[in-house]
């Protein structure tokens, strides 16, 4: 459940982005709620969130049916806050065994989506090996790192040669190294 606090003139705006995003019921808070909010905010929105991952279903690898999904305290730097709520994710892919755990946000919603995210790029690498995206992706970075550090080695044998050809770093330079 997410508390939202907002002006009455952005109410609206929040209705809008909210149902675009969630299927959820989004009615007026509970009284008790507002004798605790400060007398600035003149408006307030209970927002009860259960995202509806049928839509973002259509690029994952896997169905729903096959997740085993359980939420588990959280644990790291954070203080107290971190170590008392259940927003960490464990998620299992049952037919592989595969499993992830996301603790990244404070936020329950977005550390499910971030679950099934990394259980999608895992399921992929398993699948396709060599031909997946993170194996392609990784591919690249290291090609890029290899053609910068050559670049950056030719520069200096030329810088190099230059220096000896033109006798500006005395008697003791006279040979490039490679």
């Amino acid at each position: 459940m997410l508390l939202v606090l907002c002006a009455l003139e952005d109410y609206f705006y929040l209705v809008r982005m909210f149902n675009q995003t969630y299927l959820s019921t989004i009615m007026r808070c509970p009284i008790w709620l507002t004798k605790h909010v400060s007398t600035n905010w003149t408006f307030s929105l209970w927002y009860c969130a259960s995202r509806d991952y049928s839509v973002v279903n259509k690029r994952f690898l896997f169905n729903e049916s096959e997740l085993l999904e359980n939420f588990v305290r959280g644990w790291g730097p954070g203080g107290q806050a971190v170590n008392k709520t259940a927003n960490c994710v464990v998620l299992r892919h049952i037919p592989t065994g595969l499993f992830v755990k996301c603790q990244d946000t404070r936020v329950l919603e977005r550390n499910r989506e971030i679950a099934r995210i990394r259980l999608n790029q895992k399921l992929d690498e398993l699948m396709n090996g060599e031909q997946s995206e993170i194996v392609r992706e990784r591919k690249e970075s290291e090609a890029k790192e290899r053609q910068r550090y050559n670049r950056s080695k030719r520069r200096l044998a030329a810088k190099l040669a230059f220096k000896v050809r033109e006798g500006l770093n005395g008697p003791e330079c006279t040979e490039p190294t490679k």
